[in-house]
């Protein structure tokens, strides 16, 4: 481009020459032919050439100029060039005729006439060193102009190119400075240096920030990749400019001229720090899952395409094959031919990524043809070597089986002996009333009757209180199963030790049963298959039930549990799963009484706002802060704590009140300090239900016909409610979650009735919606705003859009019922 301004200079110099040449032969009136031949030679110059004086009055003018006489049917010389070039009546603002009067020398500016760029130019004429003409000289740039634009577009995608990549690009000489000629802005993320740090060395070289232990290799491997001309590729660490050491990656080659004569360096460079952090991490990653799967007795295997690829020891000796033989068979060899079917479609559907059951039990063939029973858990691996693979872990419960067959038994003998000494309580009991109407003889008798009926009482009460101190003692209950059932089946005891054995194995049963329902507790929201179901349920009345039948753990403890502050009764019924409620609440509260030997565990209720806040406060062994983090992990028990509570349990228990908690879309929090106890906060939705308001509707008949209804609504927990009040009725309720999907459920529905649209859903809100509902139906289907912002301005807008009515957030069940009753009676 400054090749082609210098060019022009010099043209412009010819040309200007050459008018000043010809202005003068004219004024000194030369011969005509010689005129002639200058103004032919004028003519014969491509660009518009004007002589003006010092107002810019076309003096002389050659025959490219007129070009822009178009507003002119005779000469153009005589007017002024502003009239020519502007159409106007005067200089245009920053006219480089105006601006060359006052520097006396040439000015320039760009003019755009018809989709064309012209560079016009003004330059002054001396008269005894005042100016007494100028020569104006247009020049057509267009495709100049088009050819700068482009070629800074082509700037600008290159330098959003090289900005855009996880790196930096360069290009450096190859010395041992590695002198920069150009690098981009992206070395600063990766350096801390900024580009006008490194060229020319102006404040280091690049060579300063390679760690020195890499320098010379990088120099001997640079001049021999450029020696046998091929691409030089390595990774090394760099010293940023805050001392922190990083890995990059670099990939360059060197640019040779015609001659074989290297010119200079290019290449790339990024920081793969990160990447190699990630890759370690594999790597010490798949060394603990392999000691782990060695070390543990629980069979566990991955299988492709119905061959095993891997088995650790315990699954030879489940199946009584060796790892080799079981590598070259498949999965379903060793399955029970009743199970095989069953086991292989759901292992199938599971590679396919189809969700199936994830824990179940089924028979297995060993090698040496025994049967037994296997608690299997599957999972699914999407990409395990290039390919997805299921995963399955197994344990024999064979044993387990039979010992809780024997359970069942013993269980169905206890109760049996309860029942029959509760007959005789009652029969004790008749006869204790008959032989009061006697005499004194009778009277004494009765005396001992009575004594002996305290006595059982008593022996019953001893007997409920040893089992449950009993449940509390065990720690194994598989092994005390075991032991005691073998002691049953070998020895003759006497009556009294069979029923003390048999209180063991019931209460060690219970023990193992709780232990696996929370295991399957754990499997089932590991699986995403623990769902809510809302129902009505009186919060303080929940909360004191579970008090009382947690009572029996406080026995021998100077404990006082109890509710201190709970709802008033106009807000104590609340929409919820009463279930995991009661099992959040219990997990909490057996847990506090586990670590808690005196003083007190507080129960509070409290509502605030939209939010239900559980409080659990005990003055227990508390835990250490340094611990708090991971007291929600599953099997997380402290130490410290397990030593002086051999009986705590699994660490299950505040793990499942953790998962309840966010399914239920709530938080739990944590405030402990040992020696002084702990605080439970929980935070859950609260959506209440009015009582009195629910005897309304029951006392009032509402009539709604057998019609559809769409409901456009995000929030779950507001679907769940009118689901709920609608449930007793014949109407259909169709769901949307936002504006687009709820005119394409219109689309696909045409006899929907009416439509509870709510205001703020993502994608597209009700007001669009409304509005896209009524191009396409007018009036045809009322619509009924949903709103939880009940001001004026709301109102209008509903009104404006085309909404019938509305209802205000949280939704009142009569007035939504009297509204649907009103509109779908008469549409």
């Amino acid at each position: 481009m400054n090749y082609f301004f210098l060019v022009l200079s010099f043209i412009i110099g010819l040309l200007l020459g050459a008018g000043i040449i010809f202005y003068y032969y004219k004024k000194r009136k030369c011969p005509k032919q010689e005129l002639q031949n200058w103004q032919e030679t004028f003519d014969a110059i491509s660009d518009p050439i004007a002589i003006l004086d010092i107002d810019g009055k076309i003096l002389q003018a050659n025959k490219a100029m007129e070009v822009f006489k178009s507003n002119f049917q005779n000469e153009i010389v005589g007017h002024y060039c502003f009239e020519l070039m502007h159409h106007t009546k005067d200089h245009i603002e920053g006219c480089p005729l105006v601006r060359s009067k006052k520097s006396h020398q040439r000015e320039e500016t760009e003019l755009k006439i018809k989709n064309k760029v012209y560079l016009v130019s003004v330059d002054p004429i001396f008269n005894h060193n005042k100016i007494s003409r100028f020569v104006h000289i247009i020049k057509d740039i267009t495709h100049l102009n088009k050819l700068k634009i482009e070629m800074e577009e082509e700037k600008r995608k290159f330098e959003t190119l090289v900005n855009n990549l996880p790196g930096f690009v360069y290009r450096c000489a190859n010395d041992k400075d590695w002198t920069m000629a150009y690098i981009s802005e992206g070395c600063y993320a990766i350096t801390g240096y900024t580009s006008d740090d490194f060229i020319n060395n102006k404040t280091l070289s690049f060579n300063d920030v390679i760690a020195e232990e890499y320098r010379d290799f990088l120099w001997e491997r640079w001049q021999k990749k450029l020696a046998q001309r091929e691409y030089f590729e390595g990774e090394y660490e760099i010293v940023k400019k805050s001392g922190e050491r990083r890995w990059v990656w670099e990939r360059g080659q060197g640019v040779f001229d015609e001659k074989g004569n290297l010119l200079f360096l290019e290449g790339f460079i990024t920081d793969i720090t990160d990447k190699n952090i990630i890759f370690n991490a594999l790597q010490e990653s798949e060394e603990k899952f392999k000691a782990l799967s060695d070390s543990t007795t629980a069979s566990i295997f991955i299988y492709q395409n119905d061959k095993f690829i891997y088995c650790n020891p315990a699954t030879s000796d489940l199946t009584g094959y060796t790892t080799e033989e079981l590598l070259n068979i498949n999965f379903w060899d060793v399955v029970h031919p009743d199970y095989k079917e069953l086991v292989k479609e759901r292992g199938r559907m599971r590679l396919k990524g189809i969700p199936q059951p994830p824990n179940y039990d089924f028979k297995i063939v060993r090698k040496n043809g025994e049967e037994r029973w296997i608690k299997f858990s599957a999972g699914y691996l999407t990409n395990y070597k290039g390919k997805p693979a299921a995963i399955g872990t197994a344990i024999d419960i064979t044993d387990l089986i039979d010992i809780q067959s024997k359970l069942q038994e013993t269980i169905a003998q206890l109760e049996e002996g309860e029942r029959l000494l509760k007959q005789q309580n009652e029969e004790y009991q008749s006869l204790n009333e008959e032989l009061s109407q006697n005499n004194q003889h009778i009277l004494k008798l009765n005396e001992e009757l009575i004594k002996a009926k305290n006595k059982a009482e008593a022996s019953d009460r001893l007997k409920t209180s040893f089992l449950n101190n009993i449940s509390h003692e065990i720690r194994t209950p598989l092994n005390a199963i075991l032991g005691f059932t073998d002691l049953l089946s070998k020895r003759n005891v006497s009556a009294e030790k069979s029923a003390q054995y048999l209180s063991i194995i019931k209460a060690s049963g219970n023990h193992l049963l709780n232990v696996i329902t929370n295991i399957i507790n754990v499997a089932t929201i590991e699986a995403g298959e623990e769902k809510i179901y809302y129902q009505k349920t009186n919060i303080n009345q929940l909360i004191q039930h579970i008090i009382q039948s947690l009572s029996p753990l406080i026995t021998n403890k100077k404990i006082n549990i109890q509710l201190t502050e709970w709802l008033p009764d106009d807000k104590k019924w609340i929409l919820t799963d009463e279930t995991k409620l009661q099992q959040i609440v219990s997990n909490l509260l057996t847990n506090a009484i586990k670590f808690t030997e005196e003083g007190y565990i507080h129960i509070k209720v409290k509502q605030q706002d939209q939010q239900l806040i559980l409080n659990v406060k005990d003055t227990g062994i508390g835990i250490d802060e340094s611990l708090q983090p991971y007291i929600f992990e599953r099997f997380m028990q402290v130490e410290e704590i397990a030593k002086k509570h051999p009986h705590s349990g699994m660490g299950l228990g505040l793990s499942l009140v953790k998962s309840y908690v966010t399914i239920m879309g709530g938080t739990i929090s944590l405030n402990s300090k040992v020696g002084v106890g702990s605080e439970f906060n929980i935070v859950l939705p609260y959506l209440p239900i009015d009582n009195k308001e629910e005897q309304i509707i029951n006392n009032k008949i509402f009539n709604l016909p057998n019609k559809k209804i769409l409901l456009a609504e995000d929030t779950q927990t507001n679907i769940d409610l009118i689901k709920e009040i609608l449930a007793p009725f014949p109407v259909s309720l169709i769901i949307a979650m936002d504006g687009i999907e709820a005119i394409q459920k219109l689309k696909e529905n045409p006899d929907i009735a009416l439509i509870l649209m709510d205001i703020k859903m993502p994608r597209m809100d009700g007001y669009q919606a409304c509005e896209e509902i009524k191009k396409i139906l007018s009036d045809k289907v009322p619509i009924i705003g949903l709103t939880a912002y009940a001001n004026e301005q709301e109102y209008e807008k509903m009104n404006k859009c085309g909404m019938e009515t509305y209802l205000t957030k949280p939704v009142n069940a009569i007035q939504l019922l009297s509204i649907l009753e009103k509109y779908l009676n008469h549409s």
